[in-house]
């Protein structure tokens, strides 16, 4: 099907079917790991989607950096929820399933399983299942860090995101790039408002004698480190003593640390940061300098997550919550204990992690079904980059260097957007807007419901087919906007997730209500992304819309030759800078008349209305 959408003409016709019903991320790993790696976890290296689109330089040095999850069926809820947490900070992370049933759940476009499968059920802490799923945890990180040449960053799934740590310090000691192993204290926190970088950690300089195991960063140039994982394992597997992977990974640590002492090497090869060097700066240990990234893969570099922003156990004070950046829930006994405590922190939420979990699913099932048929079609590529015309003359207005062409991959790219962008989609848990005793549906409600499941249903219809030569954002912009808890602004991080993914040679369109338009308040930067076409009911686009508080019967329908009135305006006179509305329509009711044109040729009456107002029920 032909779709064309022109700057003024055509857009009642989308109107009425909607009322009517160098890449910083490019990953690069060893020749030789790419045909053993996982494509699905080859996809989740880099941390972010596409970020080379963004300037933002906080967002950039983890092309070789994964981001990596592991449970089994018993904690599907916990995992959903870590998920959904992770995503809205638009991050990427690949996800091993420790059973079948788990693996099953996600399918392989979001899941690997792990070698040694395990219990499906939610095991009790230090019970003989409980030591030995967290011992495999060992296991598959060594796995995917030998065969996907990457860093890993592992994360309990009771270890929630509430802020991105990857732009906050952990982000920062990992792009250091002189650390084999960063992890997480122990300290249980016992509401005390401790200052910053004052725990023992960092103020002595040293770990402790066990700490967390559920949250760390390991380097795939650690050769050390990794051999404490290994040797690790072969403790797990003779586990006479049945201690979990904690317990055993930092006796390994610290016998290790103890040889060190005793050989006299300590000045050399072993070295922790502190609050006074390699914390918030570049360490430079022994004045060693341009040796430092020589030398990591014999020595043992450790640092600590700063226990201020990545606690434990028991949370802080209110006023100290707003600085946390992660919280893990550990410290607690069974899954009631835990989700208590994510609770209390403001990282728990079951019902929408449900449902993104669904939304994403119904995604991947689509694009499985649409991929072999409409990726990597040539003649669509040249039928529909030739059909831009119309579009780049509107976006050549504000714009004129534009150059776009139609992806390859668009479906793909299409439904990366749309997995991106997952946790603000209209899924079962959305909230639409309310305004005037109306809450919904609005025009961008219409819109995603009627296109999306015109997309979704058609088994063997590519966007191409429905929207041309355009990539389609289905994002309800205003619900977001208008509800809380960031009344009139966006939500954290989505407008930042929608930067990361969209292209700069690639065509797209999609509905905006809102009277400030796609951007906000100066939130999504239309400069920068010129080839997002806007069709808007708010007043702020390329493509008007009329605005309709909500669905209205079509009465007395005329040709435009035929209606008495030429122009017509409906709603208030007020809420407009300097006085537009009232100002415009003192104007335009001075002018009785206007004599019909080429185009009215066939009225009845030699002059019609020109200009008539109504306000309220009076236009119906």
């Amino acid at each position: 099907m032909r779709f064309r959408i022109f700057c003024i003409t055509g857009l009642f016709i989308l109107f009425t079917m909607i009322c009517e019903y160098s890449e910083y991320t490019s990953y690069r790993p060893d020749p030789l790991t790419v045909d053993r790696c996982p494509a699905v976890i080859r996809k989740a290296v880099g941390i972010y989607s596409n970020s080379s689109n963004n300037n933002n330089f906080e967002y950039h040095g983890f092309e070789n950096v994964l981001l990596m999850v592991s449970a089994n069926f018993g904690y599907l809820d916990f995992l959903l929820n870590w998920g959904s947490l992770a995503t809205m900070q638009g991050l990427k992370y690949g996800i091993v399933a420790m059973d079948d049933q788990l693996y099953e759940h996600f399918g392989a476009l979001r899941a690997v399983r792990s070698d040694t499968l395990m219990t499906s059920s939610a095991a009790a802490f230090r019970k003989k299942e409980f030591n030995d799923i967290s011992c495999n945890k060992l296991t598959v990180v060594l796995d995917i860090m030998e065969k996907c040449d990457v860093d890993v960053v592992f994360s309990d799934v009771d270890n929630v995101f509430l802020q991105d740590p990857f732009r906050h310090d952990l982000g920062r000691l990992i792009k250091m790039q002189a650390y084999d192993y960063i992890y997480q204290a122990n300290d249980l926190l016992r509401g005390e408002l401790l200052p910053r970088t004052s725990h023992d950690c960092l103020r002595i300089g040293e770990h402790p004698n066990e700490a967390n195991t559920g949250f760390y960063y390991l380097s795939r140039k650690a050769t050390a480190v990794k051999d404490i994982f290994r040797r690790t394992i072969d403790s797990c597997a003779n586990n006479v003593e049945n201690k979990d992977d904690q317990v055993l990974f930092w006796r390994e640590m610290n016998k290790e640390h103890e040889k060190d002492k005793l050989l006299g090497t300590n000045s050399s090869s072993w070295h922790h940061c502190s609050n006074k060097i390699g914390y918030d700066t570049l360490p430079d240990f022994d004045n060693e300098g341009s040796k430092l990234e020589e030398k990591i893969s014999s020595s043992i570099r450790l640092c600590c997550m700063d226990p201020f922003y990545y606690p434990v156990g028991i949370l802080p004070e209110p006023e100290h919550q707003k600085a946390i950046i992660t919280y893990h829930a550990n410290y607690a006994v069974g899954k009631d204990s835990k989700i208590a405590k994510m609770k209390s922190a403001g990282g728990w939420n079951p019902e929408g992690s449900e449902a993104i979990d669904l939304y994403m699913k119904k995604v991947e099932s689509v694009y499985m079904k649409k991929n072999s048929t409409c990726n990597n079609n040539n003649a669509r590529v040249a039928i529909y980059s030739n059909m831009m015309d119309d579009a780049l003359s509107c976006l050549h207005k504000t714009s004129p260097l534009l150059m776009l062409e139609y992806p390859a991959d668009a479906d793909a790219h299409m439904n990366e957007i749309r997995l991106a962008l997952a946790p603000w989609a209209q899924h079962t848990a959305h909230v639409m807007s309310k305004a005037r005793n109306y809450g919904g549906p609005w025009i961008e409600n219409h819109w995603i419901s009627h296109f999306e499941s015109l997309y979704d249903d058609g088994n063997s219809t590519c966007a191409s087919d429905i929207f041309g030569p355009f990539i389609p954002i289905f994002i309800p912009f205003v619900d977001h906007w208008v509800n809380l808890p960031r009344r009139y602004h966006y939500p954290e991080r989505l407008i930042d997730v929608l930067q990361s993914v969209l292209r700069p040679n690639v065509l797209y369109i999609t509905v905006s209500q809102n009277d400030e338009g796609l951007p906000g308040k100066n939130e999504f930067d239309m400069a920068t992304f010129p080839n997002v076409m806007v069709l808007s009911a708010g007043g702020y686009g390329h493509v008007p819309l009329p605005l309709f508080k909500q669905p209205e019967s079509l009465n007395n329908q005329k040709q435009l030759s035929q209606r008495s009135i030429f122009l017509s305006y409906v709603g208030s006179l007020a809420n407009a800078p300097r006085d537009m509305r009232s100002s415009l329509h003192k104007q335009l009711t001075n002018t009785d008349s206007v004599t019909p044109g080429r185009n009215d040729s066939n009225t009845s009456n030699s002059t019609k209305s020109f200009y008539k107002y109504f306000y309220g029920n009076e236009w119906r």
